[in-house]
């Protein structure tokens, strides 16, 4: 194992729209998974190496000194760039020391893996779990092992994630699947997405969080699509000549799948997908397309500071949606994660009262 110095190991996020998360950690850089489609091995990220896995130098010190330094606790997102759970880190146990670390600080933590290895560190995510938000997310793109093994070839089979969501879940940790990214003409068919969700369901996932579709930039794009030349062959010329240099690549069947997604989600688990804000207890997401809707919000103040579509926190952004007379189905789901209202701390008593009045409204909407 090579080790690469660091000043920091947390980092304050530019938004809390991924999963509510304000900090990105990573322990690790590079990762060995293979995945083809990776966007972390894009040139922007300057790590050419990206194969292999090399740790972060007195990476623990410097999230003890990072945290101490906190005034108010984080909420960090795990897994952005490096799966923490990559196959040394079970020799190594530096995610597991830092859990402990985040812990001791009281602080809440949102980890995304690949690798079953997570259940390993169950005891650590509950005693997290009992004074800040915890949020286990296994990354499951298809439930088709023999898939799998061609666009993601080191890393766990999805037998073995669906396996550890089930483990995670029984023991009450807040988990679920990001089914993200579906690969066009390769994963997004009905027959896929379905399996994934239904194989979630039957974990005990509480969420589903969904993109249909993939991204390429400069420094991944080449790899991808040969990867997928070698893998489908075929499927790279026709990705060059369906997308060409865009960044954001969408399924031709992305709103078909969106329907049947939406129409697939069972009792105790929730459906997501771009555009979800999930803080400190509550999940929403606004149809982008609601531009009045969208103009209220921005219009709304606070002491000052103007909050924008997904700036506020998701409770608060629910509630003012709520009281203004749309539809459960504009807001799409909203789920507990806690029931306390934690996160909306920061408000004027007036806005913590309509949060709780627009609350009980939405439980009679359809």
């Amino acid at each position: 194992m090579d080790y690469i110095p660091a000043k920091h190991l947390l980092h304050r996020s530019k938004s809390t729209s991924w999963f509510g998360t304000d900090h990105t950690m990573n322990l690790y850089r590079g990762c060995c998974h293979g995945c083809l489609y990776c966007d972390s091995r894009s040139s922007c990220y300057q790590n050419p190496d990206f194969d292999r896995v090399k740790a972060k130098a007195d990476a623990l010190r410097l999230l003890r000194d990072d945290l101490a330094r906190k005034v108010r606790s984080a909420f960090i997102t795990m897994g952005s760039m490096s799966d923490p759970y990559n196959p040394f880190e079970r020799e190594l146990q530096l995610t597991r020391r830092a859990l402990a670390l985040i812990d001791a600080y009281q602080c809440g933590v949102a980890v995304a893996t690949k690798s079953d290895l997570i259940v390993r560190d169950v005891d650590l995510y509950r005693l997290i779990q009992d004074h800040s938000p915890v949020i286990c997310k296994l990354t499951v793109t298809t439930a088709d092992d023999a898939l799998t093994s061609k666009i993601e070839p080191h890393a766990p089979t999805p037998t073995r994630r669906l396996k550890a969501l089930e483990e995670l879940s029984k023991a009450g940790i807040f988990s679920g699947v990001l089914l993200m990214p579906v690969l066009p003409y390769v994963e997004d068919s009905a027959e896929n997405v379905l399996s994934v969700v239904d194989s979630a369901a039957r974990a005990g996932a509480r969420f589903v969080y969904a993109a249909f579709g993939v991204t390429m930039r400069d420094g991944q794009r080449d790899y991808f699509l040969n990867g997928l030349d070698r893998a489908f062959p075929g499927m790279g010329e026709r990705y060059r000549k369906r997308y060409g240099s865009r960044y954001y690549c969408s399924s031709p069947r992305a709103k078909e799948l969106w329907e049947l997604f939406k129409d697939s989600v069972t009792e105790g688990m929730t459906i997501a997908a771009p555009g979800f804000y999930a803080p400190q207890g509550r999940w929403v997401r606004l149809e982008p397309q609601d531009a009045k809707l969208n103009e209220k919000i921005e219009s709304f103040d606070y002491e000052g500071r103007r909050i924008t579509n997904f700036e506020m926190e998701g409770s608060a952004l629910a509630g003012l949606a709520a009281l203004m007379g749309h539809r459960a189905t504009t807001i799409c789901t909203i789920i507990a994660q806690r029931i306390a209202l934690d996160a909306c701390t920061d408000y004027k008593p007036f806005v913590r009262g309509m949060i709780e009045m627009a609350l009980d409204k939405l439980a009679t909407l359809e």
